[in-house]
């Protein structure tokens, strides 16, 4: 697969802290790939009619650049894409995903949609690269760092103990 090729970092989850990870990595050089299992970015941001965005622009500056590559791209959309309310940006969440996809491309950043990880590789009880399953059918990810996000972390405690999806102990692809 050409965008895990080359891959300095990879991102998993395409919400919030996801994006974030992503454009910031992204800004700082890193050739990064963002991995979302939906066909939409934003997390749980993209499931409401409606979504306050807090703290992004305290003193009516954004926060980071991180903050800015989002906003500017919500506002290239037009008046109905957000309105700032004090600190927070309240924004249609239709505008939302494609502000998100547009500032993962200002800055960049490739991204897969539809894509998951399923399995991981290991080696003597270390996780040494990822199975991934994508539209274009599975692949395997040895590139380090990847990131998930806080509330993706659910690692089992015992690799063994817990079942993939395709009804393989995980780490079963161990050598």
């Amino acid at each position: 697969m050409n965008k895990l090729r080359g891959t300095d970092i990879l991102i998993v989850g395409g919400g919030p802290a996801g994006i974030g990870a992503a454009l910031g990595a992204a800004r700082a050089g890193a050739r990064t790939l963002l991995l979302e299992r939906h066909g939409f970015f934003r997390g749980v941001g993209a499931y409401g009619l409606g979504m306050p965005i807090n703290q992004m622009l305290p003193g009516g500056r954004a926060r980071s650049a991180v903050h800015d590559l989002l906003v500017s791209s919500l506002r290239a959309l037009g008046e109905e894409a957000l309105r700032v309310v004090d600190h927070a940006l309240v924004c249609n969440v239709e505008y939302l995903k494609v502000a998100a996809m547009d500032a993962l491309e200002a800055a960049g950043c490739h991204y897969l949609v539809h894509s998951q990880v399923v399995d991981a590789l290991v080696v003597r009880e270390r996780v040494v690269g990822l199975v991934l399953a994508t539209k274009e059918g599975p692949c395997v990810c040895r590139q380090r760092p990847w990131w998930m996000p806080p509330a993706m972390r659910m690692w089992p405690i015992s690799l063994e103990q817990t079942r993939s999806k395709a009804g393989r102990p995980m780490g079963s692809y161990r050598r």
